[in-house]
């Protein structure tokens, strides 16, 4: 069977176009069961483009992968696939597993994946193939017409998958007309991430896969081995991506990768870290790997509203000890922050500022706090009504879908913008805020440029520093 994939993804503007570890799953698993596969990556509809794809590759099935952020456009994508070409689609990602009943209202689709799918996935195309029963593969819930009326069968869950060796590598070779592999390589050692994280997936997550096995899975070293060598091999990359949620979750892990790596690839090599979970052994054999970047989630430098409202407990104390060993192993630390959290104030940005200053990171990322869908913090603020009617594409957009009265939605926008510049140039704060103010705000003019410049100028020099500027200036 011929199955297209549907890949709808942030337009490039605002992020560029990534390799997707899930699509690249269930590719290499379909082609091992005999079925052929391609991909249709797009940021924005364009009809011309999807037909000449389907023409050209002529699928049976339609496989559709969404987040929340793009699921209108896989809508439109969707409504092509069966109105004008016929072919039946079914929807996944993960929109499809944390809000089913949202996502199997969508149009046009003839059931849905709500867990992990390599063998289910492979089991429904098996079936749909041969014309046998595919409406109770489990992990799939399907739309069924009886008697004129709609109904939706919720198959059951299948066990997680624990052997990731099991799986045959993820198919980079769709990817290679939309993205240079050649800069560098992303890969996965393990899968699922044990924190609860209030604005995150993974606790959603864990309840859904409660009992189904053990949620967090690792690949052995030699598996993983096995991929990066034969990849870089092939795509002779500048550096390597490890996108596990936490790569030092393990320390024991981490010693057999590093082990396994500093003898067969060398490559320098990026992941993510918890401060929690490192120390100097860990950041030792990172060093001894190759490891030339490591990035950390802080979110806020506010330690109250980081543990009670985000529930990621860590204390600024060990937030400031990792990257105090990242500079000490001469590996370079990157830094995750949100703005415009759930009751964040002002004077709690600037909580966030100053840590970032304090910790110095090698790179900074400021992004806009927006919630998603059966997440703990969606439910928070759609409880307080502070959940607007404003869309976002990406969480890297510069908007917020909040309103809510600790702070404005000017603020939050503002502060996302100067944030970069407030860190690594404080003594310049008043000018970035200053700059913003006359790009984005309308009705702010030169005149009120120069009015807070007096206000900022002043708040430096003393009174009696003023008096002897104003008499050079206008002499008596």
């Amino acid at each position: 069977m011929r199955v297209l994939f549907l890949y709808p993804t942030t337009p490039p503007e605002i992020f560029p176009p990534s390799f997707s570890q899930g699509i690249g799953y269930l590719s290499s698993s379909l082609k091992a069961a005999g079925h052929k596969t391609e991909l249709y990556l797009c940021w924005e509809y364009n009809e011309q483009e999807l037909k000449k794809k389907i023409e050209q590759f002529k699928p049976n099935m339609v496989a559709a992968n969404a987040v929340s952020d793009q699921f209108k456009l896989a809508q439109q994508l969707i409504d092509y696939c069966t109105n004008v070409s016929k072919i039946p689609v079914v929807l996944g990602g993960v929109h499809s597993m944390v809000v089913p009943e949202e996502a199997i209202k969508a149009k046009g689709i003839i059931g849905i994946c709500v867990g992990e799918a390599e063998e289910a996935f492979v089991d429904f195309c098996n079936k749909f193939e041969k014309g046998e029963d595919y409406l109770h593969v489990n992990n799939f819930w399907f739309k069924t017409n009886k008697d004129g009326k709609e109904e939706i069968i919720r198959n059951p869950m299948r066990s997680l998958l624990q052997d990731l060796d099991s799986l045959p590598f993820p198919d980079r070779e769709m990817f290679e007309p939309y993205i240079n592999f050649g800069n560098e390589l992303a890969f996965m050692t393990a899968r699922g991430c044990p924190y609860e994280c209030t604005y995150c997936i993974n606790h959603t997550l864990m309840k859904i896969q409660k009992d189904l096995g053990k949620f967090v899975r690792y690949r052995s070293i030699p598996n993983v081995m096995k991929e990066i060598t034969e990849a870089v091999a092939k795509y002779k990359p500048k550096r390597l991506i490890f996108d596990d949620d936490t790569f030092t979750l393990n320390p024991k892990h981490v010693k057999e990768f590093a082990d396994g790596y500093s003898k067969e690839v060398r490559l320098p090599f990026v992941c993510n870290i918890r401060v929690e979970t490192v120390n100097e052994s860990v950041f030792a054999d990172l060093k001894r790997a190759g490891c030339a970047e490591v990035k950390a989630g802080i979110e806020s430098g506010n330690e109250n509203l980081r543990v009670n409202v985000l529930k990621r407990k860590m204390t600024n104390a060990q937030i400031e000890l990792a990257f105090k060993l990242a500079h000490k192993y001469g590996i370079q630390a990157s830094a995750f922050n949100m703005i415009g959290l759930p009751t964040e104030t002002e004077d709690l940005i600037w909580d966030t500022i100053k840590l970032n200053r304090k910790i110095k990171p090698h790179r900074i990322s400021a992004t806009i706090f927006n919630p998603y869908p059966n997440t703990e913090s969606y439910e928070m603020c759609k409880k307080n009504g502070w959940i607007s009617e404003r869309k976002v594409r990406s969480y890297w957009e510069n908007e917020t879908m909040l309103d809510q009265p600790s702070i404005t939605r000017d603020k939050v926008k503002m502060f996302q913008k100067i944030f970069f510049g407030a860190v690594y140039y404080p003594h310049l704060t008043w000018l970035w805020i200053l700059m913003y103010k006359m790009r984005f705000k309308e009705d702010y003019c030169a005149l009120d440029a120069l009015k807070d410049f007096k206000k900022w100028f002043a708040s430096k020099l003393t009174h009696h520093q003023i008096d002897v500027l104003m008499r050079f200036v206008k002499p008596v």
